[in-house]
């Protein structure tokens, strides 16, 4: 009985280790890492783990490094500048859509200019004390503003730049390059007691009038009040006419009112631009006066304070303002002048006649030696004038 138990037991033992044996065979088996065969492809990874050759690295969130830290920009050169004009006018236009925006890339970003119009900060009779106070940086004007005030009666000469003009190039020629540049530095010289810096002449196309009275005839000038200044009141003058003085702003009314009947401006664009034939419907062209020229400045201290290679962009941003001024003045004023005939009833005068153009030439003489008596510096200014043309074979 005890044997048969005892080989029972065996065979159970027996039946189950072979059982486990057959469940462990059953079960998958994990591979051993082998390494990768040389030219066979390794399984990409779920994150990326390096950078294909020629491929973007990605950004990380977080810069792995901190950059260096940068050199700080260069301090950035801010002017205000001052025009005698008003907003609508191709002078104004041009200082603030071309002449700015020019200088700011010409340096790089490290000069603006901000342009402000007429009034806008100072009368323009204040714009040489402002300047010097560093109210402003830099202006243009009409010299003539300043006759009488601060001794300087030089200005009156330079407020037209008189009988230079014949072909539309001479002004610039007789500024800029004749005999080294020696009216420019006339210029210089005048304004060096007072702490400015002489930029350059910007030439429109003649002192221009505009009549509230018909004028067709020159002699008819004796009948009118002229708002004008310095030698062209003179110029006016001398073919009979009164003369008073409005500030630009105020002419349109001054016109209405009655307090004069013509005006003179930049000729017949600067007429349309102020819309005086709103009011004035007797035009002369061409311009009576033979040449106009406002001047751009700015204060002597705000120049020096400029590294020289803006003042040198600065040269030659305004020469090339100067020069695009006269062209546009050239080009626009006898289309403003036919505009204005068409669309608002204005009368153009021509004073053609032989007579006529012997009176015009005997004013202009009148008020070159008007000028030359005025003061040595006026001389010297005519005297310039008188070579000039002497030189290009106008005169004898």
């Amino acid at each position: 009985m005890k044997g048969k138990l005892v080989k029972s037991i065996t065979i159970c033992i027996a039946l189950l280790l072979v059982a486990s044996l057959s469940l462990i065979a059953c079960q998958p088996s994990t591979p051993t890492p082998t390494a990768t065969t040389p030219g066979a492809t390794t399984p990409k990874p779920t994150t990326p783990t390096a950078t294909t050759p020629g491929a973007t690295t990605p950004k990380p969130t977080t810069p792995a490094t901190t950059k260096p830290a940068t050199t700080p920009a260069a301090t950035v050169i801010k002017w205000k500048f001052q025009t005698h004009e008003g907003p609508d006018l191709v002078n104004s236009t041009k200082l603030q859509k071309w002449l700015a925006p020019t200088l700011t890339e010409m340096t790089d970003g490290r000069f603006t200019m901000d342009v402000f119009f007429t009034g806008a900060i100072l009368p323009n009779e204040e714009l040489v004390d402002g300047a010097n106070k560093g109210v402003i940086d830099g202006f243009d004007i009409s010299q003539g503003y300043f006759s009488g005030a601060k001794n300087m009666g030089w200005t009156i000469a330079a407020g037209i730049e008189p009988f230079i003009e014949k072909t539309g190039v001479e002004i610039f020629e007789f500024l800029w390059d004749w005999e080294g540049g020696k009216m420019a530095a006339w210029h210089q010289k005048q304004w060096d007691p007072f702490g400015i810096h002489f930029f350059t002449s910007v030439p429109a196309n003649g002192v221009g009038l505009i009549c509230s009275k018909d004028i067709t005839n020159l002699a008819d000038v004796s009948k009118i009040i002229v708002r004008t200044h310095s030698g062209a009141a003179v110029f006016w003058e001398q073919l009979g006419a009164r003369t008073t003085y409005i500030p630009g702003p105020e002419i349109y009314t001054g016109l209405q009112l009655g307090t004069a009947n013509a005006a003179t401006w930049k000729s017949a664009r600067s007429f349309k631009d102020w819309h005086w034939e709103e009011v004035a419907k007797y035009l002369v062209m061409p311009a009576p006066l033979p040449w106009a020229a406002h001047q751009s400045y700015c204060s002597q201290a705000a120049w020096n304070k400029l590294p020289k290679d803006i003042q040198a962009d600065m040269n030659v941003a305004w020469r090339e303002f100067a020069q695009q001024h006269h062209r546009n003045y050239l080009d626009l004023d006898e289309k403003a002048a036919q505009d204005m005939a068409a669309n608002s009833g204005v009368k153009v005068i021509r004073w053609t006649s032989a007579a006529d153009m012997a009176k015009l030439e005997a004013a202009k003489m009148y008020v070159m030696e008007w000028i030359s008596k005025k003061d040595a510096s006026g001389a010297e200014y005519i005297n310039l004038c008188k070579d000039y043309l002497r030189y290009k074979g106008y005169i004898q």
